[in-house]
């Protein structure tokens, strides 16, 4: 993830470590300046602590954002609020993936 991460902000070089020093300098630069971040970790399987690929924590001007399907994962991730969701009716997610009256909802 942190790979992934460090590529998009243009970060290639060094280790797991000088890469999260990177990102994390890099995101206070840009926090200090007005900027806003978002990070969106979708489909979370096991927790780690954000810091360790260089997210900043306790800054408000960084939210992330972060989808399991276990609030265990949430949980020891100090994510709050956790907010949980029933799955879908298999029919409404089968339109959804298919295009059928969910997606016709937008036109």
């Amino acid at each position: 993830m942190q790979n992934d991460i460090a590529k998009e902000a243009g970060i290639i070089k060094g280790d797991e470590k000088r890469r999260a020093t990177q990102l994390l300098q890099m995101l206070r630069r840009d926090m200090s300046g007005g900027k806003n971040t978002l990070f969106i970790l979708d489909g979370m399987r096991d927790h780690f602590p954000l810091k360790k690929i260089g997210i900043p924590i306790g800054d408000n001007r960084c939210k992330v954002i972060v989808t399991s399907q276990s609030n265990d994962v949430c949980g020891k991730m100090a994510c709050r609020p956790i907010i949980s969701l029933d799955p879908l009716p298999k029919e409404e997610s089968l339109d959804a993936i298919h295009g059928g009256t969910w997606a016709q909802r937008g036109t």
